[in-house]
């Protein structure tokens, strides 16, 4: 019976009191050392044409990648140039452009990939490294790098290594 009467008790006790909800506080942001390189701002056209200025004048291969900072396979790319010895690499190697691509496929057919013979971006990041002269090395491989986020960074920087001399070697 003691038990009848408490339930009752509870149940004339009326609705529960509405508590204030708890909202969580805002998600950190965390910042990054540097913002991304791909910048749909930037003239991607004209830094094509600078690098291939530049490469004529140093010797060096021009390594174009296109990919967004939307793109986690393009983030682990970036990551990995910027290795301290990756980075060295590169700069003796190559005159690097980042070109911003879209996260929309209906707006990834660019002029700068069909100029040097690559169709539309169909993955990021496209890796494309011409000679000097502006003449592609690897148009079958260079939409292989879309899997970047799932390669080592010691694999990446052999792979770039091998892909072009560096000056004066």
């Amino acid at each position: 019976m003691t038990v009848g009467l408490s339930l009752l008790a509870l149940m004339m006790q009326g609705p529960p009191v509405a508590t204030t909800p708890v909202i969580p506080p805002p998600p950190i942001m965390i910042q990054t050392e540097s913002p991304s390189p791909f910048d749909a701002t930037r003239d991607a056209t004209a830094d094509v044409e600078a690098a291939l200025d530049a490469a004529r004048q140093s010797g060096k291969h021009v390594l174009i990648v296109f990919g967004g900072s939307w793109c986690h396979d393009s983030d682990a790319l970036v990551a990995a140039m910027q290795r301290p010895a990756t980075a060295t690499m590169l700069a003796r190697r190559y005159e690097i452009v980042f070109v911003d691509i879209p996260f929309s496929r209906s707006q990834r057919s660019i002029a700068i990939a069909h100029r040097f013979g690559l169709g539309d971006i169909e993955g990021t990041p496209t890796v494309l490294i011409l000679r000097p002269d502006g003449t592609p090395t690897n148009l079958e491989d260079a939409p292989r790098w879309r899997n970047a986020a799932s390669r080592k960074p010691a694999a990446i920087h052999r792979a770039l290594e091998r892909a072009a001399p560096a000056v004066g070697e």
